[in-house]
């Protein structure tokens, strides 16, 4: 019997039907499949409620859903064993959640800890992405000596951060008593600052030192907007990393509309064949 052929057509009477650790090791592998229904994997996070219990799911149990997480109700969610530190920690790194479902996880931790969980830097650094789901007012009362003292790995994990809520947290950092203006950033603040500098304008990235630019993840020149690649000034440039300046002779040469109308065809033969290059070897 093929489990995970089942998980993706159905029917939902064949699912229930099976072994939960089969169904979850099912699940596992189809874990990259686009077409897999909401409707299969409540079914199977029901089972698994049902039988492990809500308030007892453990890491380990959640980390068999996975990214699926994204299909589980609101009011599971918000049930889940928040005063459990290491179910807090994966919840916060699973990158396929929509802002509601955050917020929903943030109102799970006040319901647990109370807003005290955002006055102390300690608890604050074992939330990650989570942080994008408190309100914007909410952030804004982190003591700044606590914010000084925020993990640079938390800001690595903003992926569900609307770019408003990515911006108030950026506004929050660039006060004088916590990282200062983008200009005074040396390569330590720059690398700490992680997905904040998605957030910058064209006019605040250029004013960052070009020294304190070799900070800077090739993941962030990655996600960056053209608009802020094409910010960068030449001295900048020469300051980032191989790794950061090959992302960023990539994205420039895939986002020129003349790209194969150059005159200098050894040039962009040489740049195709990094660019592949690097795709071989991801």
């Amino acid at each position: 019997m093929d489990i995970s052929n089942i998980i993706i057509q159905g029917p939902l009477e064949k699912i229930e039907k099976i072994p939960l650790d089969k169904l979850l090791d099912a699940l596992n592998v189809t874990r990259d499949t686009e077409i897999l229904p909401d409707s299969h994997i409540l079914k199977v996070w029901n089972i698994l409620k049902k039988e492990k219990g809500l308030n007892s799911l453990e890491v380990k149990d959640l980390e068999r859903i996975g990214e699926f997480i994204h299909a589980i109700p609101d009011s599971d969610l918000f049930y889940l064993n928040m005063t459990n530190w290491d179910v807090v920690e994966y919840l916060g790194t699973v990158t396929k959640m929509n802002n509601h479902k955050v917020a929903i996880l943030a109102a799970a931790l006040i319901n647990a800890h109370g807003l005290e969980i955002l006055r102390n830097h300690s608890s604050i650094n074992r939330i990650f992405g989570i942080l994008c789901g408190f309100d914007v007012g909410v952030v804004n009362n982190i003591p700044d000596e606590e914010f000084l003292l925020i993990d640079g790995e938390i800001f690595n994990h903003l992926q569900t951060c609307s770019m408003y809520r990515t911006r108030n947290l950026l506004d929050k950092a660039t006060k004088s008593t916590v990282f200062g203006p983008p200009q005074v950033w040396d390569a330590n603040t720059v690398k700490k600052a992680n997905m904040l500098m998605l957030a910058l304008t064209p006019k605040e990235l250029v004013s960052i030192r070009p020294p304190a630019i070799s900070g800077m993840k090739s993941e962030i020149i990655q996600l960056m907007s053209m608009e802020l690649i094409q910010a960068l000034n030449t001295k900048q440039i020469t300051k980032l990393s191989t790794e950061a300046y090959l992302i960023y002779k990539q994205k420039t040469y895939l986002s020129s509309k003349d790209v194969y109308y150059k005159s200098n065809i050894k040039c962009n033969m040489f740049m195709l064949t990094l660019i592949l290059m690097q795709y071989r070897y991801v």
